[in-house]
């Protein structure tokens, strides 16, 4: 939710598309809440909303998994490229879900946010985006595999909670983006004597951690830190303003 909040404030046209698709399903606003008590089945017609959530978790993945092999384990793995078989027995598998979302592979321009990739392919906006791709991308048209996208896991260990995760997102963000906005606020560090929006001098202002390097990964402040799942890098501090 939070990190939903912060790239929607980022890219005003997706933010635009948004409200667009709420007034046109929901109705105004004001009488959102209402409707959607009347008629729950709507939260399931949004299919750009729907966009939104996953490509914010393509881009900031909250979880993962792990898998561990008994020492006496007789399974391999196959490398794809040469068939060669390679044991793992005594191994932890970690299928990195924030390395696999930016995959060219699977998702041209992964580093930009772009929810009209997860919209139909017979859509317009689908067709907006496959448009922005440059001729000589490894992927165009891109073919996401179907387990291309995995924030939840997948397989028979995936998140017994993803249904409530996605619809209870999917209702915040339709009853809140259209009432507020949520502007990313981290205070300015002096790195070097360069503040971290690349200016000389200024005041200094003290970091939430002083002792922790300030930097900007992917153009993002607000990376993120293990705290038992993913977490925004110092809580992500900000303001929240009316529209």
């Amino acid at each position: 939710i939070a990190y939903a909040l912060y790239l929607l404030h980022t890219h005003s046209t997706t933010h635009a598309r948004l409200c667009a698709e709420l007034d046109a399903v929901l109705g105004p606003s004001a009488t959102s809440p209402a409707t959607l008590k009347a008629s729950p089945h709507l939260i399931n017609a949004l299919p750009y909303t729907t966009a939104v959530f996953k490509e914010t978790l393509r881009i900031f993945p909250a979880a993962s998994t792990l898998r561990a092999a008994p020492a006496n384990s007789p399974l391999t793995f196959t490398d794809p490229k040469t068939d060669a078989k390679y044991p793992l027995a005594g191994c932890d598998i970690w299928p990195v879900s924030h390395a696999i979302h930016r995959n060219e592979k699977y998702f041209p321009r992964p580093l930009d946010f772009i929810p009209q990739r997860f919209m139909p392919p017979t859509s317009p906006e689908f067709a907006e985006f496959l448009a922005s791709l440059p001729a000589d991308s490894p992927n165009n048209p891109p073919a996401v595999h179907k387990d291309s996208w995995r924030p939840f896991e997948k397989g028979p260990r995936n998140c017994l909670g993803q249904e409530l995760a996605i619809l209870e997102t999917k209702v915040i963000l339709a009853l809140t983006v259209r009432e507020f906005d949520f502007q990313c606020r981290y205070p300015q560090v002096e790195i070097d004597g360069k503040m971290n929006d690349g200016s000389d001098g200024g005041v200094r202002v003290e970091s939430v951690h002083e002792k922790t390097p300030q930097w900007t990964v992917e153009g993002h402040r607000c990376v993120q830190v293990l705290k038992g799942s993913a977490k925004p890098a110092e809580g992500m501090p900000g303001i929240v303003l009316l529209r």
